[in-house]
């Protein structure tokens, strides 16, 4: 289905203690730059295995699938940020 996308995101925790895990705001947008669809993923959106919590120095891997309906999504904006 050329509706749907896979989102892949890699945080990295490059403080020296540990740090809550971000949530992300997610805008995803078309050819002319008009904002097709904007949702906010908090961690336990991403499933159940995210932590809540990353390690001094731990990386994640993060995925969503994100169906845009019937609109193409030609780009894309993640905020990190902690509600």
């Amino acid at each position: 289905n050329a509706s749907v996308y896979r989102l892949q995101v890699a945080l990295r925790n490059r403080d020296t203690q540990p740090l809550l895990t971000p949530a992300l705001d997610v805008t995803l947008t078309d050819s002319r730059g008009e904002v097709v669809s904007r949702k906010v993923l908090h961690p336990r959106d991403l499933g159940e295995s995210v932590p809540h919590t990353m390690a001094a120095g731990a990386e994640l891997s993060l995925q969503a699938v994100l169906d845009a309906g019937e609109r193409r999504i030609t780009g894309y904006n993640i905020e990190i940020f902690y509600p």
